[in-house]
């Protein structure tokens, strides 16, 4: 919930694909606002010629952006 106060560890990612609709890009954006409003680290993406769909397939490819930032969590 929106309303909720985010933990501060660890930094969050933010990531929406290019190819939404505006409700997916006005819901991230309004995350990324509640996080700057708790001073919480975070970086807010948009990945560029994907959607919700494919953002879930580059899961899967070990190399590419969405992947390494999930290994780059995981080792945080």
């Amino acid at each position: 919930p929106f309303e909720a106060v985010p933990s501060a560890n660890p930094p969050y990612e933010i990531v929406v694909g290019h190819k939404e609709t505006e409700p997916f890009h006005l819901q991230a954006q309004d995350y990324d606002y509640v996080l700057e409003r708790h001073r919480v680290s975070h970086e807010r993406i948009t990945a560029a010629g994907h959607d919700h769909m494919s953002l879930v397939r580059e899961l899967g490819h070990p190399g590419r952006q969405l992947a390494e930032l999930i290994r780059d969590a995981v080792e945080r």
